[in-house]
């Protein structure tokens, strides 16, 4: 149960002339607004996202703002965005996940106007998949993301989802072909999406994985724990040579992961 999980989404709002450092400390919060300052940092639960909209020039924490805009619990969600951030769609709203929470404690997608009001687009419940874990926003103007556990087979889910909160099961993960994403996708050039799964694959330790907007699979590689790692959690990045690019959280040469280009060269777009 995560009845007693109660993280703060918050914006920080910075004076022009303010830079931001980072420290291991506790924050005194100052909920009062400023007219002019603007939103610069979002902030969910513990994780920090810096989105720069303006050229200010950025020094000091002294003077910054912060605004509590809603806490989350059992029952608007728990865990929010678990290694993942908020995605702002094309209507100018905030879009994100929690990883449990919900009738079903599978958690929940949410959509955050900037002034805060919260809407509950969609609840997960296990045929859906099970902990959310982000999302990314497509060319399409849909979301696209993964759940770590649940579906068909129990292994996780890829998903498609409007701003609407109308959802389409992609994809259940069966463990031969993958099983617990534990991150977001990514979107290629060729319009398809790419992924990684923690465990599951021929290899037992995880997989990459391609999928299109209607749902075509396939697996591009397992990880059986040699050279390349093993549990791959992290999202892919796309190189600007046409490769992507991962870690793993185990295997390699010494067993602590890895990282470097895909295996087997896997090109970002086709």
């Amino acid at each position: 149960m995560f009845a007693r999980h109660y993280l703060l989404l918050l914006i920080v709002t910075l004076a022009p002339t303010v830079s931001v450092v980072f420290q291991r400390e506790t924050i005194s919060m100052n909920t009062s607004t400023s007219g002019n300052s603007k939103p610069l940092l979002y902030l969910l639960g513990t994780a920090l996202f810096l989105c720069f909209t303006s050229t200010a020039k950025i020094a000091s924490a002294s003077s910054a703002t912060l605004t509590r805009l809603l806490s989350f619990g059992q029952g608007n969600g728990a865990l929010p965005a678990q290694r993942t951030s908020l995605v702002q769609g094309f209507d100018g709203n905030l879009y994100g996940t929690t990883f449990a929470g919900g009738p079903f404690d599978c958690g929940r997608i949410f959509k955050l106007t900037p002034a805060g009001v919260l809407n509950k687009i969609f609840t997960f419940k296990e045929l859906d998949g099970c902990g959310p874990v982000g999302l990314v926003l497509g060319t399409d103007g849909n979301f696209y993301g993964t759940t770590a556990h649940g579906g068909v087979h129990g292994f996780g889910t890829v998903f498609r989802i409007t701003p609407g909160g109308s959802l389409a099961l992609l994809h259940s993960f069966n463990g031969i072909d993958g099983a617990n994403p534990r991150s977001a996708l990514v979107q290629g050039r060729d319009g398809n999406f790419y992924g990684t799964t923690k465990n599951g694959g021929t290899g037992l330790h995880g997989s990459i994985f391609v999928i299109g907007t209607s749902g075509t699979f396939t697996s591009l590689y397992s990880f059986a724990g040699e050279t390349y790692g093993a549990n791959p959690i992290a999202a892919l990045v796309p190189g600007v040579d046409g490769t992507l690019y991962g870690t793993t959280m185990n295997g390699g040469v010494h067993g602590l992961g890895t990282v470097g280009p895909t295996p087997l060269g896997i090109p970002f777009a086709t």
